[in-house]
C-alpha cells in the first residue's frame, strides 16, 4: 500500500507546485554574499531546503526595494480573486519589532499595504487602505519574539469580496481569525499603483517609522493561485502534523486544519511515508530553485542580445 501512496503523493506534489505562483521576497538580497548589504548576514536557518536565512541587524539596513516585476506579479495575484498567502520563518528577540514586507507610496508615508510583527505585543499586524482610510488587523495569542524559529502564515480570504477573513497560522496552528469591515487587498487592484507605489522588505519607505526588522527571516514568500493545505504542505505542517499525531492503527486522528482522519498506518509506515513525503518536497523545491535561476540567466542573456549592435 505504501508505495502506491508515494506514487499519488508524487503526483499532487508536482500538481500542486505547477499550479503555485509563487513570489520569493528575500531574492530582494544579492545572492552572493560578499554583495550583501550593510546590516545583513546570512546566518543558519529554520529549515535547509527554502533558501537562505538572513540576519537583519535592524538599523544599518538600507531599503531594500523589490523587483519590479514581483509588484507586478502581486497585483496580478490580487486581480485573479483567489486566496493570498504570506509565510515567513522567523526568528526575534523579546519585544522587537519589525516590518517583514508592505506596499509603500515612492514619495511620501502612505502605506496600501503593510504586514509588521509586533514581539511586544505578540500580534502580527495587517495595515491596509481601504478607499482613503487605514484600518489596522491585530492578530495573535502565541509569543512570536522569544529567540525560537516560528513558522508564520497570514491568509487573506475572498479577497475580490467586501469583506474578507484574515487567518494567521503560528507553526502550522490556526492562532487566530479576523473578519474585516472593508477588502484588505482593495488599493492593490489600482493599475495607476504601478507608477506611484513598490514594494519593500523588511522596513517601510524613508523617513521616520521605518520600523526595520530586527531579526533572522527565512522563505519569506507571497503565494497565490493554490490553496491551504498546499501552503501548508509547503511549509513541512503536514509532515510535522503526521510525525506527532500518529498513534496506534486505527485510532481517529486530526489534521493540521481540525478534519477527521483515520489512522489507518502503524508507526514504521508512518515514518516510511512522512521520510517519502519529505524527500520528494525538498526534490521539487530544489527543481524550482533550478528553474527560477534558469530563467533569470535566460532573461539576462536576452536583454544582452537585444542590446548588441553587432550581433546582426
Amino acid at each position: 500500500m505504501l508505495p502506491t501512496l508515494a506514487i499519488v503523493l508524487v503526483a499532487l506534489v508536482c500538481s500542486s507546485v505547477g499550479r503555485v505562483t509563487e513570489i520569493d521576497l528575500l531574492d530582494t538580497l544579492p545572492q552572493k554574499h560578499g554583495s550583501l548589504p550593510n546590516g545583513v548576514t546570512v546566518t543558519k536557518g529554520f529549515a535547509p531546503d527554502v533558501g537562505y536565512a538572513y540576519s537583519f541587524d535592524g538599523t544599518r539596513v538600507p531599503s531594500l526595494v523589490a523587483n519590479r516585476t514581483y509588484f507586478t506579479q502581486l497585483m496580478r495575484g490580487v486581480d485573479t480573486g483567489n486566496d493570498v498567502f504570506v509565510m515567513a520563518n522567523v526568528k526575534m528577540a523579546p519585544k522587537t519589532t519589525g516590518v517583514l514586507f508592505g506596499v509603500y507610496a515612492v514619495e511620501g508615508h502612505r502605506q496600501y499595504l503593510d504586514v509588521v510583527l509586533n514581539g511586544k505585543t505578540n500580534k502580527v499586524t495587517v495595515n491596509f487602505l481601504s478607499g482613503e482610510e487605514q484600518t489596522s488587523l491585530h492578530l495573535g495569542k502565541t509569543p512570536i519574539a522569544d529567540n525560537k524559529w516560528h513558522s508564520i502564515l497570514v491568509r487573506v480570504a475572498g479577497v475580490l469580496h467586501d469583506t474578507n477573513t484574515v487567518e494567521l497560522y503560528v507553526d502550522c496552528a490556526l492562532d487566530d481569525k479576523v473578519r474585516t469591515n472593508a477588502p484588505v487587498l482593495e488599493s492593490l487592484g489600482a493599475s495607476y499603483l504601478e507608477t506611484v507605489a513598490e514594494l519593500r522588505v523588511a522596513q517601510r519607505g524613508p523617513g521616520k517609522g521605518q520600523l526595520k526588522f530586527k531579526g533572522t527571516l527565512q522563505n519569506l514568500r507571497l503565494m497565490f493561485n493554490t490553496d491551504l493545505l498546499s501552503v501548508l504542505q509547503f511549509q513541512d505542517c503536514l509532515m510535522q502534523a503526521d510525525e506527532h499525531t500518529h498513534g496506534s492503527r486505527g485510532t481517529a486522528q486530526r489534521d493540521v486544519i481540525g478534519n477527521v482522519v483515520p489512522g489507518t498506518f502503524g508507526a514504521s509506515e508512518m515514518n516510511m511515508l512522512v521520510s517519502t513525503m519529505r524527500e520528494l518536497t525538498q526534490a521539487v523545491r530544489q527543481l524550482q530553485r533550478d528553474v527560477r535561476t534558469q530563467a533569470r540567466e535566460t532573461a539576462g542573456l536576452r536583454t544582452v542580445m537585444e542590446n548588441c549592435d553587432a550581433c546582426g
